[in-house]
C-alpha cells in the first residue's frame, strides 16, 4: 500500500505528471536510468557539457516546480553516494 502522511496520497498522478515541464520529465526518465548527474544538470541554470565532467553544478532553474527541485535534489544526493562508492572502492584496491 502506498504510504501516506495526513491521509493524502505522495505518489503523483499521470495528471499531476501530465502539468510538468519537458526539463523535469527529461530529467525523471535520466534519474530511472542512473545519470545522476545529467539529470541535475539539465534542472540547473546555464547548463552545459561542461559542467558534466567538472564538479560543480550550477544554481537551480527560477522556475523549477516542488517535483523538479525535488529531483535535482535527489540527482545530487544520488550522484554522491556513487561517487562516494567509487572513492571506498579506489581506497580498498591494492
Amino acid at each position: 500500500p502506498p504510504s501516506s502522511f495526513n491521509g493524502t496520497n505522495h505518489f503523483f498522478t499521470p495528471f499531476e505528471e501530465e502539468n510538468e515541464n519537458d526539463a523535469t520529465l527529461y530529467a525523471k526518465s535520466l534519474l530511472d536510468l542512473g545519470e545522476y548527474e545529467r539529470a541535475a544538470l539539465v534542472l540547473s541554470s546555464g547548463n552545459n557539457a561542461s559542467a558534466v565532467a567538472g564538479s560543480t553544478i550550477p544554481p537551480p532553474l527560477e522556475e523549477l516546480s516542488s517535483l523538479g527541485f525535488f529531483i535535482r535534489c535527489y540527482a545530487l544526493y544520488m550522484a554522491g553516494e556513487r561517487r562516494k562508492g567509487e572513492d571506498v572502492e579506489e581506497l580498498r584496491e591494492p
